[in-house]
């Protein structure tokens, strides 16, 4: 896959997300998602993805 869109609001969901899709996004792809307002979600993202980007509007990128 070469982007993957994530729309869990729960930081034990988004992680389990995560795991499951980023494996399956080609290299060069994109995953992505949303509620970086919420603390305990944006946690979550950054201990799957140290190195993801606040992409603004509360969504955050990552660039594999």
């Amino acid at each position: 896959m070469n982007d993957v869109t994530l729309f869990a609001n729960l930081p034990k969901k988004m992680k389990n997300d995560i795991k499951c899709w980023l494996p399956k996004v080609k290299q060069g792809g994109i995953l992505a998602g949303h509620d970086l307002q919420f603390n305990d979600v944006r946690r979550a993202v950054s201990e799957m993805i140290p190195h993801f980007k606040d992409a603004g509007e509360q969504c955050w990128i990552y660039y594999k």
